[in-house]
């Protein structure tokens, strides 16, 4: 009673705890409902994660790729090089006998 005089404003909560006390089938249906939120939050927010977890090993995937194939153009303009100083190296070869 003391606080019920003390704080008047909450009369209602009050009331609303003395009834959960006395069924608390309410109270445990509306935990129920708050654990289900949750468990459906939880699991956008896993979803969420992966899908960023997913799309930085896609970049990641992606740049090592663009790197393989500037390698790989890289290795091919150096052979095209190499073959043309061969080519190069034959015909003064041909013309002016061996070096």
């Amino acid at each position: 009673m003391k606080l019920i005089e003390a704080y008047p404003e909450f009369i209602d909560i009050y009331k609303e705890i003395a009834e959960f006390r006395r069924d608390p089938k309410e109270l445990i249906g509306m935990f129920s409902e708050a654990l289900l939120e949750l468990d459906r939050n939880t699991e956008r927010y896993m979803i969420d994660e992966l899908k960023e977890d997913v799309e930085k090993a896609e970049a990641e995937r992606d740049a090592e790729k663009q790197r393989a194939d500037a390698a790989e153009a890289d290795r091919d303009a150096e052979k095209q090089r190499a073959d043309s100083l061969q080519e190069t190296l034959g015909i003064y070869r041909d013309k002016f006998g061996e070096i």
